[in-house]
């Protein structure tokens, strides 16, 4: 019998966190270990996590240690290096499981004895927890060659995957703490790169709430075109070193980034340092987009400034 560690990073969640531990205490599927990592919240959450750890001794939680940097990446991992089952899966503390969610994945593993990975389903939920359909076959079809096509496109919600421990410990898998934009993405570039065997299993549903997520993305689509690629630039950067020296460099994942990078370079101001970060990293990498497009760059760079300034005006 499988056991299945569920790991949960949280940070003032406690609007949440009853709905989303009940729904994990009433999983059809018993054997399983839920670590639960707290980021040192302000609000109730913390005695929620304890009271749910006394009811039941399958929960067990951690305050994030000072030795470890804050984040839900750190605690991710930190709630990694503090469980024991043979099969993983994340989750976040607002997101809630059906009933058979881990029930599902776990048997898909036992049919399927040389999987590395087994995705499930997720459905949204708005504020009201009315349910409602998410296209997932961007990953329900997930092949190297299409996920390849796909580049900064696809995006993975943690929950979906389960893992199995001995493949993440054989490929050194876990997120990178240093990130604050696009972790989930970055950790996802580096699953697949690593050809892992992928089983999908559709009657395995999470419902993926979005009141949180939302405020963070309208949030980033309100900030101007030089900030968010200033904010997005280590996320580039770490992607485009995750495929250096893979024979999935090719000629188009190139293109992606040589087109990412021009752009950063029109609307980054020449007196930021990471316009010459940027510059530096186009270089080195041999991505420049070739001299004539670089001269381009000085009256674009001219036309946004004007443009900036009089949208300011206003």
């Amino acid at each position: 019998m499988h056991k299945v560690s569920i790991l949960i990073p949280n940070f003032n969640k406690s609007k949440y966190l009853i709905e989303t531990l009940t729904s994990i205490r009433c999983q059809s599927y018993i054997d399983w270990e839920c670590i639960i990592v707290d980021d040192w919240s302000t609000d109730d959450s913390w005695n929620i996590i304890s009271l749910f750890s006394r009811l039941d001794s399958r929960f067990k939680t951690f305050k994030r240690p000072d030795s470890v940097p804050k984040g839900g990446n750190s605690c991710r991992n930190f709630a990694l290096q503090m469980s024991s089952g043979d099969l993983v899966n994340w989750f976040d503390s607002d997101d809630l499981m059906d009933i058979d969610m881990i029930k599902y994945k776990v048997e898909a593993f036992s049919i399927n004895q040389n999987a590395d990975i087994v995705f499930g389903d997720c459905r949204l939920l708005n504020t009201n927890n009315n349910e409602s359909y998410i296209d997932s076959s961007h990953y329900l079809e997930l092949d190297l060659k299409k996920y390849i096509s796909l580049i900064g496109k696809i995006w993975i919600p943690t929950p979906v995957p389960m893992f199995r421990r001995d493949f993440l410990n054989a490929n050194d898998l876990d997120f990178d703490e240093t990130l604050k934009k696009g972790q989930e993405s970055e950790f996802f570039n580096r699953v697949l790169l690593c050809s892992p065997k992928v089983i999908f299993e559709k009657t395995s549903l999470f419902f993926w709430r979005l009141d949180d997520n939302a405020s963070l993305t309208n949030r980033f689509k309100g900030l101007s075109k030089s900030t968010k690629y200033k904010e997005m630039l280590p996320y580039y950067f770490k992607i485009y070193s995750n495929f250096r020296g893979h024979a999935l460099l090719v000629e188009s994942v190139k293109t992606y980034f040589r087109n990412e990078f021009y752009r950063a370079l029109v609307y980054i101001d020449i007196r930021s340092s990471s316009f010459w970060l940027v510059l530096a990293f186009v270089f080195r990498n041999g991505l420049s987009p070739g001299i004539l497009s670089l001269f381009k760059i000085v009256p674009l760079k001219v036309h946004y400034l004007i443009k900036n300034n009089q949208s300011k005006k206003h």
